[in-house]
């Protein structure tokens, strides 16, 4: 009887066996599944794909030295308008040099404070630079 019992179990588990070695997953005739190597490099492509890409952050020194150079120009020649001139505000270096120079450099003291006041703003990264 113990003969017809285990004749039973192993006709059950024997076709299971054999479904699952045809799907690549166990085998036993082998090391490493055919299917395996693939399957990881799938799975790994779509890991990358589905994470999002962090921005990389580049300092890029050009730009530290035309706040550096932006903001001194602001604080000494800041009633020419000079520090506008290199951030890109270029309506506002007008106007400012405009003040100055239509004046005949009576009211230049306005564009003065003014260019003191927006050099300090651009060393302390207040004022971006703009970018069009």
């Amino acid at each position: 009887m113990d003969d017809k019992k285990t004749n039973d179990v192993i006709g059950v588990v024997k076709p299971v066996v054999d479904e699952v070695d045809e799907l690549g997953v166990i085998n036993p005739d082998l090391q490493e599944s055919s299917n395996t190597k693939e399957d990881v490099k799938e799975v790994e492509t779509q890991q990358q794909q589905q994470t999002p890409q962090q921005p990389k952050i580049i300092i890029n020194n050009n730009d530290q030295n035309n706040k550096i150079l932006a903001g001194l120009m602001g604080i000494f020649f800041g009633a020419f308008g000079v520090h506008n001139f290199i951030y890109g505000y270029t309506g506002k270096a007008i106007a400012q040099l405009l003040i100055t120079l239509l004046s005949c450099f009576m009211l230049s003291w306005i564009s003065a404070i003014w260019g003191f006041i927006e050099g300090i703003m651009i060393l302390t990264d207040s004022i971006q630079p703009n970018k069009k």
